[in-house]
């Protein structure tokens, strides 16, 4: 569900840390998954200006969906970067970013850095629903005429005013010169065929014209009956086709972070960030086999952050060795 929410956008920075020393590091073709409680941390050996081993620290982070939870991921994000910028002086080396639903509304704004970061913490902070919904008049039709002449309840034409004011084509132009060094993906759901859309600042992708990823953005966050689809033209095709929810696909998009990773040249992630509302979502997507099958044959951390109250553990899984994608 794509609303904002009034939710606190910020956390007490008195909350207990966990921190990691550099033995944390992965050792051998060790993959550790950890998951935190609070999201005030130092990642193990992704020190600003430094190295792990000797490949420079590479941060990627996935937003999950979440609805108005998403409140959480964009507060979650906002005092990540706080607390970073307050330790090393400089914005945290994150060079791939990939949201989904209320996360890809997120992530474009992380590739514009701390300042971006600011501005959607405080959006999702201050919006409300009128703001990013507008009610159907066919809503006060009985069901059976409602089905017949509305796809949803609401239009989404407040927040298609509020992306094209907040991410304009000089916005989408600045995200799209970042390639390669800064990588973002949206992704949404192909209502032709049930796949997974991705909408990037590829080059490929960027031809396709600049409001694309603004587009696929809403898209992502377009609930099926909530909020109508979202009508684009298929890459590479003059084919237009309704696109909606990404979280129907992938509700955490790690399949499309390490897919946009993947492209020449090749960014060798470090350490991964997946930032969600929902502790259940991460366990489901991470910590089990199907995420270990799908991660490429490189070594990296995982850190979760989750709502406080979630039982903090470390994980230590033996991935297989499957090759890049």
């Amino acid at each position: 569900m794509p609303c904002w929410s009034q939710a606190p956008a910020s956390y007490d920075e008195g909350s207990d840390a966990e921190r990691l020393d550099d033995r944390s590091i992965l050792q051998g073709s060790e993959l550790k998954i950890i998951l935190f409680c609070c999201f005030f941390l130092s990642l193990p050996g992704a020190r600003a200006q430094t190295v792990v081993g000797e490949t420079p620290a590479a941060i990627g982070i996935v937003f999950t969906g979440g609805g108005s939870f998403g409140a959480f991921e964009a507060g979650a994000l906002q005092g990540f970067f706080d607390r970073w910028v307050r330790d090393h002086g400089v914005a945290p080396p994150v060079r791939v970013i990939a949201g989904t639903s209320t996360g890809a509304l997120i992530g474009p704004f992380v590739a514009l850095g701390p300042d971006g970061v600011k501005e959607i913490a405080d959006l999702y902070q201050n919006t409300k629903r009128r703001d990013i919904f507008g009610l159907k008049a066919a809503v006060l039709l009985p069901f059976a005429l409602f089905s017949k002449w509305s796809s949803s309840v609401y239009n989404t034409d407040p927040l298609v005013r509020l992306l094209q004011e907040r991410l304009p084509d000089d916005r989408i132009r600045r995200i799209a010169a970042m390639w390669p060094g800064t990588r973002a993906v949206v992704l949404a759901t192909d209502f032709g065929n049930g796949q997974p859309a991705l909408y990037s600042n590829a080059p490929d992708d960027i031809a396709q014209g600049l409001a694309r990823m603004r587009d696929g953005a809403l898209a992502s966050a377009s609930t099926p009956l909530t909020a109508p689809p979202v009508y684009m033209k298929s890459k590479g095709t003059q084919t237009v086709q309704p696109y909606f929810d990404g979280g129907i696909t992938q509700v955490a998009p790690f399949q499309a972070l390490f897919d946009i990773a993947s492209q020449p040249p090749e960014i060798r992630l470090t350490h991964v960030i997946v930032i969600s509302p929902d502790h259940h979502v991460v366990l489901q997507n991470v910590f089990g086999l199907e995420f270990v099958e799908r991660v490429p044959g490189q070594v990296f951390s995982i850190v979760a952050i989750v709502p406080p109250g979630v039982l903090v553990r470390d994980h230590h899984v033996q991935p297989r060795r499957v090759g890049a994608l």
